[in-house]
């Protein structure tokens, strides 16, 4: 078990997010809600950020420390893939600027190795819509999010966490508008990390999680529940400078229920959302307890959603 980074030397870096929509950091919605349909609620990402957890995601700071992280991303889409994956909405444009901080503490408490932890985000979006001749763009407070505890362990190489996370609204959400910052109903997600540093100089980060959506009270629609796996490779390539890492990242997004619309089933077989991503990744550790992520993701095989590119910037620091 880690339990002083410094004497873990780089295999003891913390985890950084490189998540929403979105967004982890462990608590972070960044995705595309566009008004130009409905899917997923408007096919965007579950509330658990598909794509954030891409590095170290199995480390949380050491007993008695806290970190703080940042996530800043930008969506662009151009079109709407509908059930069977063919472009819909013709002269779509979707834009999205997302930013959310998040701080988390680990307790001086320890139960058989396994270290507990606190922490909370707050994200704000702006996004812009246009489809057709209609235009329209909004800013909000999208949601809160609580993970009372996260637990932490590890076993030789290999570094493990699990959390429970609570999504809370945040800005009223206007049923009429095409574009909404926020999304509007509560979320329930479990999260299950694990990082494997086989040498100083390779990482392999893996972040399963599900997540069990609540319905917008504003428009009586249930998203509905989805499975999420984002992924990370890193290489090292300078024995003399290890603060640079390399490599490639991505997301696997799954809708395993129905969205419902006042309890009965949505059109289009539920509007199951479903996408993946992948792209390159860039690291630098300041120290092993800060770090600064640079990314890109590229959607791909995409259903009953917005295609489009994710560009992420993501930073960590003690406090």
């Amino acid at each position: 078990m880690k339990r002083d980074a410094a004497a873990a030397g780089w295999n003891g870096t913390y985890r950084v997010c490189a998540r929403v929509l979105v967004a982890g950091a462990c608590g972070c919605c960044l995705w595309a809600r566009s008004g130009a349909a409905a899917a997923s609620e408007n096919g965007g990402f579950s509330s658990f950020p598909a794509g954030a957890q891409s590095v170290a995601s199995g480390f949380l700071p050491p007993p008695g420390a806290t970190e703080f992280y940042g996530y800043l991303l930008y969506y662009s889409a151009n079109s709407f893939r509908d059930g069977a994956g063919h472009p819909t909405s013709p002269g779509l444009k979707v834009d999205v600027f997302a930013q959310a901080p998040r701080v988390v503490h680990t307790w001086n408490l320890s139960l058989g190795g396994v270290n507990i932890s606190s922490g909370a985000v707050a994200e704000s979006d702006y996004i812009k819509v246009k489809t057709g001749t209609q235009q329209d763009d909004d800013t909000a407070l999208d949601l809160y999010g609580v993970e009372p505890f996260d637990l932490t362990a590890s076993i030789g190489n290999w570094h493990f966490l699990s959390g429970t996370l609570f999504y809370i609204p945040g800005a009223p959400y206007n049923r009429n508008a095409l574009a909404n910052g926020t999304t509007h109903y509560a979320a329930l997600a479990q999260q299950f990390d694990v990082t494997w540093l086989p040498t100083p100089r390779i990482e392999i980060s893996i972040n399963p999680d599900v997540e069990f959506n609540m319905r917008n009270k504003a428009t009586g629609y249930r998203s509905g529940d989805q499975f999420g796996f984002t992924w990370g490779a890193g290489y090292r390539p300078f024995a003399s400078d290890l603060r640079w890492q390399f490599g490639l990242n991505g997301f696997y997004d799954y809708q395993f229920t129905d969205d419902r619309i006042h309890g009965a089933v949505a059109p289009d077989d539920g509007f199951r959302l479903k996408k993946s991503a992948i792209g390159p990744q860039a690291v630098f550790w300041f120290s092993p307890a800060a770090a600064l992520i640079v990314k890109e993701q590229t959607e791909m095989d995409v259903r009953n959603g917005p295609k489009g590119e994710l560009y992420w910037v993501e930073f960590a620091f003690p406090l």
